[in-house]
C-alpha cells in the first residue's frame, strides 16, 4: 500500500470517528430537574367557620405557612394570634399580650395561662381522650366510625364533625348542619371550635395546636 493511500485512509477514519461523536445528542435544558419555586406567603388564605346558615362565626387567615395563624369573629374583629413553636402554640390577644400556651406532652397536651398555671390536660382517660380541669372531665373526644365526636362532661354533643370536600360539616345528634367549615383542615383538629365553654381564643388555639404540632 501506498504512504499516500495509507494516510488518505487515516484521515477518513479519523473524520468519521469525529462526526458521530458531534452527532450524539445534547440533553435538554427541560431533562434537568427544575429549581424551586418560591411559595407563597399565604397572606390572603382564609379559612372560614359559618354557621348552618352560612352566616360567617369566625374564620382564620394564615400569616406565615406553619407558623403565624390570625382568628377573627364574625364582624372580622381579631380575636387572637396563634404562634406556632416545634412542641407547642403561644396564643396572645390582639394586644400581643400572651392569654395562654398549648403544650405537647408525653401523655397529650397541657394548656397553661399567661403565669405559666395549668389550666387544663388533655389524656387518655377512662372515656376516652379527656380534656380536665384541676377536678373533673370537661369534655371527651369520640371517634366514631368516619366521624369524630365532642361531648361534654355530661355526655352531651357538642358536635360530630367529618369531612367533606372542600371543607368540614359538624351535625348534631339527628345529623342536622350545626355548622360548616370552609378550607382543607383535619376535621379531629376543628372539632374544638365547638367546644363552647372554652373561650373563641383557646378554641383556635387549639386548632392550630392539632393542625400544625400534633
Amino acid at each position: 500500500m501506498s504512504r499516500v493511500l495509507y494516510y488518505l485512509i487515516v484521515v477518513l477514519l479519523v473524520s468519521g470517528c469525529s462526526g458521530r461523536q458531534s452527532a450524539d445528542p445534547v440533553p435538554p435544558a427541560a431533562s434537568q430537574p427544575p429549581q424551586a419555586q418560591d411559595q407563597p406567603a399565604g397572606e390572603s388564605a382564609k379559612l372560614k367557620l359559618s354557621s348552618g346558615d352560612g352566616n360567617q362565626l369566625y374564620r382564620f387567615k394564615i400569616k406565615e405557612p406553619h407558623a403565624k395563624y390570625k382568628f377573627y369573629d364574625s364582624q372580622d374583629q381579631e380575636l387572637a394570634t396563634l404562634k406556632v413553636r416545634e412542641d407547642r402554640v403561644k396564643v396572645e390577644n390582639n394586644s400581643d399580650k400572651e392569654l395562654y400556651k398549648i403544650k405537647k406532652k408525653d401523655h397529650g397536651m397541657e394548656i397553661e395561662d399567661a403565669a405559666g398555671k395549668r389550666l387544663y390536660r388533655f389524656a387518655q382517660g377512662q372515656g376516652g381522650w379527656e380534656l380536665s380541669d384541676d377536678h373533673q372531665a370537661v369534655y371527651r373526644v369520640v371517634q366514631q366510625g368516619d366521624s369524630t365526636e365532642l361531648r361534654d362532661a355530661q355526655g352531651k354533643l357538642m358536635a360530630r364533625v367529618s369531612s367533606r370536600e372542600g371543607g368540614v360539616d359538624f351535625k348534631d345528634e339527628a345529623g342536622n348542619l350545626l355548622m360548616r367549615f370552609e378550607g382543607n383542615a383535619d376535621a379531629g383538629a376543628l372539632l374544638w371550635l365547638s367546644a363552647e365553654g372554652l373561650e373563641p381564643a383557646l378554641r383556635s388555639g387549639l386548632v392550630v395546636y392539632y393542625l400544625e404540632v400534633n
